[in-house]
């Protein structure tokens, strides 16, 4: 039960939650039957997202969307630097902000 709960908090904690709630439930199944209903429905729910996740029309789109927020991303970096400038600051000409 400590490790079911302890899955549950790293959902919203740092940390693998969600191997933790299987791990948990995997543990509560060998003495209880809704744990093991509860884990057949998991694995199940696991299957059908690697599923749909190998499907290559998604891994395309997937693949597609990386690449264009990529893009994106680099622009906005890129029209932030032309409008404000890019000064290293080992080429500072004014030095009076530092002392």
């Amino acid at each position: 039960m400590t490790v079911l709960a302890g899955g549950l908090v790293m959902m919203v904690a740092p940390g693998p939650g969600i191997l933790g709630i299987l791990v948990g439930l995997a543990i509560l199944a060998t003495e209880f039957a809704w744990a093991q209903r509860a884990l057949h429905h998991a694995k199940a729910a696991a299957e059908r997202a690697k599923e749909k996740a190998l499907d290559p029309r998604t891994k395309r789109r997937n693949t597609i969307v990386a690449v264009l927020g990529g893009l994106l991303a680099g622009a906005v970096v890129i029209a932030y630097l032309v409008v404000y400038g890019f000064n290293l600051p080992w080429n500072v000409e004014d030095l009076t902000f530092w002392s």
